[in-house]
C-alpha cells in the first residue's frame, strides 16, 4: 500500500503499518475514538501505526461531527490520512480544518496531469496546500513514468498506483 509509504515518509517520523478505511457513517459515529482504543488494544497495535483513511466526501457529509470524531481518533495518536482530495467540490479549507498527517490527491487529477497544463496547475497547488500546512501529499493513481517524473516534478514525494506496486492476489 502506498500510504504505507506516504506514512512512513511522513516529516513527522509516523511509521504507520495498518490502514482502514473508514466510511461517512463509521466516522460519525460517537463511539469512533473507543471503538479504535478498544481494537488498538485488542491488537497490541501502538496507535502511531494505524492509519485511519477517510474520504473527502464522507467528511463534507457532517463535518463538525467528522471533525469531532477525528480530533478524538488523532489524540490516541492514530495517522489520518484524507483520501480522494479534489473528487468532488472541495474545499481548499479542508485540510486546514482538520487533524490530518496525509493528503491523498484524487486519481481523477493525476490521470491525464502530464499532458493538462491546467490540471497540473491544480495539482501542484494542492501540493503545496498539503506542504504548507505540514502533510505528506500522496498523488494517487500514478501508472506510468511520466506521471511519476511530473509528480516528483511538483515536490510530491509520495505516489500510489499500478507503476509503483501493481495489486496482489488476495492469498
Amino acid at each position: 500500500n502506498a500510504c504505507a509509504q506516504a506514512a512512513s515518509w511522513h516529516r513527522n517520523g509516523t511509521q504507520a503499518s495498518v490502514f482502514v478505511n473508514i466510511s461517512a457513517r463509521e466516522l460519525t459515529e460517537l463511539d469512533l475514538a473507543q471503538r479504535v482504543q478498544k481494537e488498538l488494544r485488542a491488537s497490541r497495535l501502538p496507535a502511531r501505526s494505524l492509519c485511519l483513511e477517510v474520504s473527502e466526501e464522507a467528511v463534507q457529509r457532517d463535518p463538525e461531527r467528522a471533525r469531532a470524531a477525528l480530533n478524538a481518533v488523532k489524540k490516541l495518536g492514530v495517522v489520518i490520512a484524507l483520501d480522494n482530495f479534489g473528487a468532488g467540490q472541495s474545499s481548499l479549507s479542508l485540510p486546514r480544518n482538520l487533524p490530518l498527517d496525509i493528503l491523498k490527491l484524487d486519481r481523477a487529477l493525476i490521470q491525464g496531469f502530464e499532458h493538462d497544463r491546467n490540471r497540473r496547475a491544480m495539482v501542484a497547488g494542492m501540493i503545496a496546500l498539503a506542504h504548507e500546512a505540514g502533510l505528506t501529499a500522496v498523488a494517487v493513481g500514478i501508472e506510468t513514468n511520466r506521471q511519476l517524473a511530473v509528480a516528483r516534478e511538483l515536490e510530491c514525494a509520495v505516489g500510489q498506483g499500478n507503476l509503483l506496486h501493481p495489486p496482489e492476489p488476495p492469498e
